[in-house]
């Protein structure tokens, strides 16, 4: 699997592995460079996976508005994500980075991720309307650059994933 990086300038897709399946892969072309798979269904634990690193993922509860992200293997948050119901939320990733994320209204089906200048840098747009969620990911210029890039994009999808598990429970 190469780095996300290597792919700054082309569009990537979240694509589903099946339906109910929750496992989807992040694609440039036919090349897989990301994977989010769900370890239990049903549940919130996730494994993200990309060449810059493996990470776990967990919604504290389910009505709970934070998502824990460690190092595979590692007992120690490595981000924590707080999500500000109904459509944004802020990523800390120590240190004073942080990024803040924000969803369009649920018809609208896409969300991103700003900077601290609130630039945007990773957006997510849902495509069709599949029972299994796809979407397509645009980087903003230099954002492959980011040493976080690869989190952002997918924790991002697993963070519009709940969202829409959320609208779907509300109707």
């Amino acid at each position: 699997m190469r780095a996300i990086r290597a792919f700054d300038n082309t569009i990537l897709h979240w694509v589903s592995l099946g339906r109910g399946q929750g496992v989807y892969e992040l694609r440039a072309g036919d090349e897989v460079v990301g994977t989010l798979r769900r370890v239990k269904l049903p549940g919130s634990l996730c494994v993200l996976d990309t060449a810059d690193g493996t990470w776990t993922c967990k919604r504290s509860s389910r009505l709970a508005a934070a998502v824990t992200v460690r190092v595979a293997g590692e007992e120690t948050n490595y981000a924590v994500f707080t999500h500000h119901w109904p459509t944004t939320g802020t990523l800390d990733l120590g240190n004073g980075r942080k990024f803040r994320w924000h969803a369009a209204h649920r018809r609208q089906r896409f969300w991103k991720w700003t900077d601290a200048s609130n630039r945007w840098v990773v957006r997510l747009t849902q495509e069709g309307e599949s029972p299994a969620p796809v979407a397509r990911v645009d980087l903003a210029p230099g954002a492959g650059d980011l040493p976080d890039i690869s989190l952002l994009i997918t924790l991002g999808w697993y963070v519009a994933l709940l969202e829409l598990e959320s609208a779907t429970a509300s109707l």
